[in-house]
């Protein structure tokens, strides 16, 4: 909704009185998915969102009696989550928050834009002081520096918008690992319960 409102703010900061006159001028159009509209010519205000990304986390199956499909795809939406929406153009980040679908509704110029974990929205010192490797023992390995700077700076997902378009849809997955969580420099090399 932050976004919604800077984005907002910034259309009507640029658009001068003569787009407004025009703008009451012109008939309503009904934009279909097969029909884009240039995001100046769309009235932010009162169009809907034109991209939706529903955000999932995997649960992994850690061992136990023989999995069913249900243990093997298991996955929940992240519900009132908070992400980074990151404008890779200009490298500017925005915090913005799924709903209670787990979907993050954007209303966004054309583009090219990434998804990031709050978590990571630091400096890599700070990332690396708030992840620290509590695991240790035989059956786990340590990734180096170079593993941790690359889940440091790596994103959930990217996507570009190339006109407003109401109706596309995206789906990002955050994964863990087992006896790991989140950790991808933290390796588990050992038994499975039974």
């Amino acid at each position: 909704m932050k976004a919604y409102y800077i984005i907002l703010l910034a259309l009507l900061a640029v658009s001068s009185n003569a787009y407004t006159q025009r703008k009451k001028k012109e008939s309503k159009k009904v934009v279909t998915s097969e029909q884009t509209v240039k995001p100046d010519n769309v009235d932010f205000e009162k169009e809907k969102s034109n991209v939706n990304i529903s955000v999932y986390q995997h649960i992994p199956y850690c061992g136990g009696a023989y999995p069913d499909e249900d243990q093997l795809n298991n996955s929940h939406p992240m519900t009132n989550t908070d992400f980074v929406l990151i404008n890779l153009k200009d490298s500017s980040k925005t915090i913005v928050k799924t709903n209670a679908s787990g979907t993050l509704e954007l209303n966004l110029p054309s583009g090219n834009y990434a998804i990031q974990e709050t978590f990571k929205n630091c400096s890599f010192e700070e990332f690396q002081l708030k992840n620290p490797v509590i695991k240790t023992g035989d059956y786990f390995q340590i990734g180096d520096e170079e593993c941790y700077k690359t889940w440091w700076s790596s994103y959930l997902g990217t996507f570009t918008v190339v006109s407003h378009e109401n109706g596309k849809s995206l789906i990002f997955t955050l994964y863990s690992a087992c006896f790991t969580g989140n950790n991808p420099c933290l390796y588990y090399n050992g038994p499975y319960p039974p």
